[in-house]
């Protein structure tokens, strides 16, 4: 079996990258006008179905964020950074990779709060990516996996902290156009707000898989 029925090495899989990386940068692919960000995105939903290949996932999105930062020119790559960072995040967590997962989701936050609009109307790697979330849905999503984070991790204050500003943020999901300017406004709840909610803890948390 390949790599000895495990898992491929950071070597291997920098040689696979590698590989793909110069079909999509010859002169066909860019004379066909291929994306390479697009299609790392895909190929690392594609590796995070199969069994053993996290990391190859997981590096494939980088590859994608390389090839977005050097074309973004303002909101540090909107929405579709968003999403590849949400990606990175939940394969992080599913790996037991808690800290790299902690560092990813909040460049996503951050990017979050200047993304404009929804991501559910960008036009997310010509559409080779979806979500039918708004911005406050997303971020919510966000926040969630912060404290799942937080709460494998040990740190219990903080997961309370991010559980409490999703559960804030949900509220104004469900709002009018103005949810934005309404968000902008709020101050998040206390954490001793958040401690006594009956809605998810940080124990919940610990046991449950990103739903993304």
């Amino acid at each position: 079996p390949p790599f000895g029925g495990g898992a491929p090495d950071a070597e291997a899989i920098e040689r696979g990258v590698a590989v793909v990386e110069k079909m999509l940068s010859s002169e066909d692919a860019v004379r066909m006008g291929g994306s390479p960000s697009a299609t790392f995105v895909c190929l690392g939903m594609a590796m995070e179905e199969k069994p053993k290949l996290n990391m190859a996932a997981i590096r494939c999105y980088e590859k994608s964020l390389e090839y977005l930062e050097r074309r973004a020119t303002e909101n540090r790559g909107g929405w579709e950074r968003c999403v590849v960072l949400q990606q990175m995040g939940a394969v992080a967590i599913r790996s037991g990779r808690c800290q790299e997962a902690q560092r990813w989701l909040e460049d996503c936050a951050e990017v979050c709060r200047i993304a404009p609009g929804h991501p559910r109307d960008a036009d997310l790697f010509s559409g080779a990516f979806n979500t039918q979330q708004t911005r406050m849905e997303f971020s919510a999503t966000i926040e969630k996996m912060r404290a799942q984070c937080c709460a494998k991790l040990g740190d219990q204050q903080r997961a309370y902290e991010h559980l409490a500003e999703s559960q804030r943020l949900e509220q104004y999901a469900t709002g009018d156009a103005v949810e934005r300017q309404m968000a902008q406004k709020a101050s998040p709840p206390s954490a001793e707000m958040a401690a006594t909610s009956a809605v998810e803890t940080p124990k919940q948390l610990w046991a449950a898989t990103p739903d993304v």
